[in-house]
């Protein structure tokens, strides 16, 4: 895992917007990479393969961002992908994939993990 931020350590998330950064630290590791934004001061960056998917990844930063990063400071739940071949970013989760674990999130939050749809019905007309 890498941190990349500015020599400030202030407001360095946006380093990852300078011109050809990422593809050369993709070209240096040798691999595409997913960015997680850890907060408006800076992202990490995660080679593919490392273990981790990105519904792993993306849990990771939005239960870090709500427990540990001031809400002026949180720069996105989203986890996103850059590919060193075609040099391209892109959301690492699909917009429905994102929905659907947001969902979930408030399903354990809520108590109603593992409990049938029926069952949660139920339950919510009580």
């Amino acid at each position: 895992m890498y941190v990349l931020t500015n020599p400030q350590k202030s407001k360095g998330a946006a380093a990852m917007l300078y011109p050809g950064l990422l593809q050369s630290i993709a070209e240096a590791t040798q691999s595409s990479f997913y960015i997680l934004p850890s907060s408006i001061h800076e992202v990490l960056l995660m080679k593919e393969g490392n273990g981790m998917g990105a519904k792993e990844l993306q849990s990771m930063v939005t239960d870090i961002n709500q427990a540990q990063v001031p809400p002026q400071e949180v720069l996105s739940n989203q986890v996103y992908f850059y590919d060193g071949k075609e040099q391209k970013i892109s959301l690492a989760l699909s917009p429905e994939e994102t929905r659907e674990l947001a969902g979930n999130r408030e399903m354990v939050s809520a108590g109603y993990e593992g409990m049938e749809t029926e069952s949660m019905e139920e339950e919510m007309e009580r």
